[in-house]
């Protein structure tokens, strides 16, 4: 049933890449469903399927969508459709319809080599994929995309003479007609017996929708930087309040359009977002484009089973689950093609430390968000030249976080809160960490709620011939916080500031820095823009989040934790870890 339902749901997304389904809020009033809506918009949503114009429209978007991989310019759900290829469709139609016209009157020095009959069905088929682009694009496409925008008010407006006339003669050729009687019969004035009522009726209707372009025409339309579509956040707590709602709010995201599913509705009156039980309203969330599954670790992958098989983008925050027994079943789910369109954050991969992922994987994605101070070919020669990776040193001290949750061991504790980054980080420029060895644990206080103690985590390994340091301290004082990386290779070093979101790279003589664009710098703002970034652009997330690795390592941390003893007495060697490490990246 299940591979049914996947290969009806491909070809329905195939279908859907054609010719934009119908939005379910044009069908679906509240809790009633118009069938007749229902009806009459599928069978346009058919109808555009056949059309020759559709076809070239994918052929044009697929590439500019290919050409801007290479660039960092993503600013709209699919790749814009330039008006001229409409205007250049509509006309060749209007010169060949011509060139068929003067060939059955034999006006023309030479004949068509096609018979009249094949004429009149390529003039059958010109007048009703016209009359559909005609009801489509004057009268009924803001029931078919929410975010309905055009260029300008007069795009449509300036085909309605070309498209006019090649109706006319397409009238002409099937009924052997006038030119004076076709236009007559699109402007409902034609009283000839001649033709059928229902072709009459297209003329009546044309006055319709030529006043609806007029109208349409007034400043007020919507234009491309109008973005609609609605934002689900399952989840308030102290992420959601304090970081994404910001980082939506800063983005092209709609206030207005952001709804939020909670079970904790006591703050309610203190908020301006529409705040919902999410129990009782859960049925909603899927009417909203994108959601983003916020809720405790423990909980995601509940959320992802109910949400995954919806048509909604799905934004997921890390861990993606704390349960071992859950990680066969993402794997099961993204072998099956099932996660296609979920996006999985990763806070200091995808941007504290954005600058250390960019040198692994280099992509335009990334580059919007940075600032050079050398050309990507100079930068990349300078980090070949470093050599063999000797050491990688990851040292973070973060103050104090009031979630309960993430400090209690059933949990993971902050083993899988925090230091799953550092791993995350470090598995960019090593093995995976099931194959390093000389592995040492020191730990104190991970999985202690009092939040009064430092949580501290320090880590040895060797990974070939590469030394591994990475340490963590959690409820650290404010005078002690700092978090970064040096990486020391054969022929110079990286040091990187994951406070300040920068790294520089010595090289020999050489150097190299790459910063974060100020614009970015609040916090979410990069995985935040990614999220849309490939929402919009339909862009498959696998390509920008780079989770990859992370049900491997947390596979590997609920293992080890296991192992793990905890210690007393470690701040002294922490101390001693940060001011080495700050004295080699000073």
């Amino acid at each position: 049933m299940g591979k049914i339902k996947r290969f009806f749901a491909k070809i329905n997304n195939t279908l859907n890449y054609i010719s934009t389904a119908p939005e379910r809020t044009s069908w679906e009033w509240g809790s009633y469903i118009s069938v007749l809506s229902f009806v009459f918009l599928r069978a346009i949503w058919l109808l555009r399927i056949f059309s020759v114009l559709q076809l070239l429209k994918i052929v044009v978007r697929e590439r500019i969508r290919i050409a801007k991989i290479f660039t960092a310019k993503h600013d709209s759900k699919r790749a814009d459709v330039p008006p001229g290829l409409q205007e250049i469709y509509f006309s060749l139609w209007l010169f060949l319809l011509l060139l068929f016209a003067c060939s059955l009157k034999n006006l023309l020095p030479f004949q068509v080599s096609l018979s009249p009959k094949s004429i009149k069905i390529f003039a059958t088929y010109f007048l009703i994929e016209s009359s559909v682009w005609i009801i489509y694009y004057t009268i009924l496409r803001r029931f078919f995309e929410e975010r309905y925008s055009i260029y300008h008010p007069i795009e449509y407006f300036v085909l309605i003479p070309i498209v006019m006339s090649g109706q006319a003669l397409a009238l002409s050729i099937i009924y052997s007609l006038s030119l004076d009687d076709s236009f007559l019969i699109l402007m409902g004035l034609s009283d000839n017996a001649k033709i059928q009522f229902y072709i009459k009726m297209i003329g009546i209707l044309y006055l319709a929708f030529v006043l609806s372009m007029i109208i349409n025409g007034f400043p007020s339309e919507k234009r491309k930087s109008d973005n609609f579509f609605k934002v689900a956040i399952i989840g308030y707590g102290d992420v959601v309040r304090n970081r994404i709602l910001p980082a939506l709010m800063q983005s092209s995201v709609r206030q207005n359009r952001i709804e939020i599913y909670t079970d904790d509705m006591e703050e309610k009156a203190a908020q301006i977002h529409k705040i919902k039980n999410l129990e009782t309203e859960f049925k909603n969330i899927i009417k909203c484009k994108m959601i983003w599954i916020c809720t405790p670790s423990f909980s995601h992958i509940e959320y992802l089973e109910k949400l995954y098989s919806s048509k909604s983008f799905l934004v997921m925050e890390k861990p993606i689950t704390i349960i071992k027994q859950e990680l066969n079943l993402v794997r099961r789910l993204k072998k099956n093609g099932c996660l296609e369109n979920v996006f999985f954050l990763s806070y200091y991969q995808l941007e504290k430390a954005l600058t250390l992922t960019y040198l692994v994987r280099p992509t335009s994605f990334y580059e919007k968000y940075l600032i050079f101070d050398s050309s990507k070919a100079k930068l990349f020669e300078n980090y070949q030249n470093l050599g063999q990776l000797k050491k990688i040193c990851i040292y973070m001290a973060e103050g104090e976080d009031k979630r309960v949750w993430p400090h209690q061991s059933e949990n993971g504790g902050q083993l899988l809160e925090t230091f799953l980054h550092h791993m995350v980080i470090a598995t960019q420029f090593l093995s995976l960490p099931s194959t390093w060895n000389e592995v040492t644990w020191k730990v104190e206080n991970n999985g202690v709620v009092d939040q009064s103690q430092p949580s501290i985590i320090i880590f040895y390994a060797k990974a070939g011939d590469t030394t591994i340091e990475l340490a963590m301290v959690k409820n650290a004082s404010k005078s002690e916080l700092f978090r970064g990386a040096k990486l020391t290779y054969e022929k110079g070093t990286i040091n990187a500031d994951f406070d300040k979101k920068q790294l520089e790279l010595h090289a020999g003589k050489a150097k190299n820095v790459i910063a974060t664009n100020q614009k970015y710098n609040h916090n979410y703002a990069i995985q935040t823009d990614l999220a849309i970034t490939s929402f919009e652009n339909q862009i498959s997330p696998w390509t920008i989040d780079g989770y990859e690795n992370q049900l491997e390592i947390i596979e590997w941390l609920i293992i080890e934790k296991e192992k793990l003893i905890d210690s007393v007495g470690l701040y002294p060697e922490i101390i001693n870890i940060k001011e080495r490490f700050k004295n080699h990246i000073a």
